[in-house]
Formats: C-alpha cells, sequence, structure tokens
C-alpha cells in the first residue's frame, strides 16, 4: 500500500513538473521543486530496495556459504565434548579453553543475527504498509535451532 502511495507521489511530481514546463508559469520554479521532489523520492525508493537487497544477499551467502557449516559442525562437536563433562567447564572458568568459547559463543550469535534476519524480513514482507518494500528470503532459508546446542560452558 505504502509503495503504491509512493509509486503515485512520483508520478504526480512528475507530471506536475512537465505541466509547469510546458506550461511556462514563473520562473520554473514550480517545476524545479516538483522534479526536486521526485527524485528524492525516487533516491528513497531505490535506497530502500537496495538495503532490502543487500540484506538478502547477506542471508543467503550465509546460508550456503562454509561458514553456517563451520557453526554448525563447531557447535555440534562442542555439544557432543561437553555433556556433563565437568572438568572441561572448570577448565573453561580458568581460561583454559578462553578462545574455543568465545569461538562458540560467535558461532551462536551468527546463527542467532542470521534467524532474526529472517524473521524481521518475513514480518516487514507480510505488512501490509511495507511489504512490497522488502525482498523476501527463500523458501529453502529456514531457521536454523540451536536449542540442541544449549551447553552451560564457562558459566556457573
Amino acid at each position: 500500500m505504502l509503495l503504491i502511495l509512493h509509486l503515485g507521489l512520483i508520478i504526480f511530481l512528475i507530471v506536475l513538473s512537465l505541466y509547469y514546463v510546458t506550461k511556462g508559469y514563473g520562473n520554473g520554479e514550480g517545476s524545479v521543486f516538483s522534479g526536486f521532489g521526485a527524485m528524492v523520492l525516487i533516491g528513497i525508493l531505490i535506497g530502500a530496495w537496495s538495503s532490502s537487497y543487500n540484506s538478502y544477499v547477506e542471508l543467503r551467502e550465509y546460508k550456503d556459504g562454509l561458514v553456517l557449516q563451520h557453526d554448525l559442525k563447531a557447535l555440534s562437536a562442542v555439544s557432543q565434548t561437553t555433556n556433563n563433562d565437568d572438568n572441561l567447564i572448570a577448565e573453561t572458568k580458568d581460561g583454559y579453553y578462553e578462545g574455543l568459547v568465545n569461538g562458540i559463543y560467535e558461532a551462536k550469535n551468527r546463527i542467532n543475527d542470521y534467524n532474526t534476519k529472517i524473521i524481521n524480513k518475513r514480518l516487514y514482507g507480510n505488512n501490509f504498509f511495507f511489504g512490497l518494500y522488502v525482498i523476501l528470503p527463500d523458501d529453502d532459508m529456514i531457521l536454523i535451532g540451536v536449542s540442541d546446542y544449549d551447553f552451560n560452558i564457562g558459566k556457573e
């Protein structure tokens, strides 16, 4: 709906600008103002679509790339080795496995960011006003569950 109003306003300003130019009203101030307004609205439209497409490409790159596979393999490996291993948890608190823990938390954060962006895009895409501005994720871009990897490394 908002996109239709946006496009309608752009068309109105372009027609108004052409009308001022063809009728020769004043010094052309109305035509310049209308043309400038149309260009600003076109710029906003292009910016919105570009931003949405850029975030779509980032999501697609993460899902299809090796980073997601690496993150899931790392989380799986660590969750299998840390289950009920009090020594590993104690050594982590001492800083022995600090790099490993930081890497695992970064992997979980990347997956959570991916899930959040997918949910946000779907919510905005299904919105009556903003839906046509958003490039929706593909059907194969599903949410990734990280509840299986909920281990307590480094926690009290």
